[in-house]
């Protein structure tokens, strides 16, 4: 997995979203380990710039996510399928031996 914000993770299953050096903002499920893409839009992607990436998740029989990034809401999906996630912590996912900043972390509840 690339560098990502994640939510909803338990084990190995979470939900991310991800500016990817590919061009573009991605939005995935990871279930055991298999990554399933419910959205992705192209976006500019430059490496000196720091990007504000906000990943937000509500519901439970139908999980609601939306992607921000730097204040711009780019993909959004509602993931209805019987491998949705209805729980689990927040946290940074890095999957990269190359060296990965952040400038702030804050989880919030909605």
């Amino acid at each position: 997995m690339r560098r990502a914000s994640a939510a909803r993770a338990t084990g190995t299953s979470f939900h991310a979203a991800s500016v990817r050096r590919a061009g573009t903002v991605d939005l995935v499920r990871v279930d055991a380990g298999v990554e399933t893409v419910l959205g992705s839009v192209p976006a500019a992607v430059d490496p000196a710039v720091f990007d504000r990436l906000t990943l937000r998740v509500s519901g439970t029989s139908a999980v609601r996510l939306v992607v921000s990034r730097n204040g711009t809401q780019v993909p959004s999906a509602t993931d209805s399928s019987l491998a949705r996630l209805a729980s689990g912590r927040a946290g940074l996912l890095s999957g990269s031996s190359a060296r990965t900043q952040y400038d702030a972390f804050l989880p919030t509840a909605p």
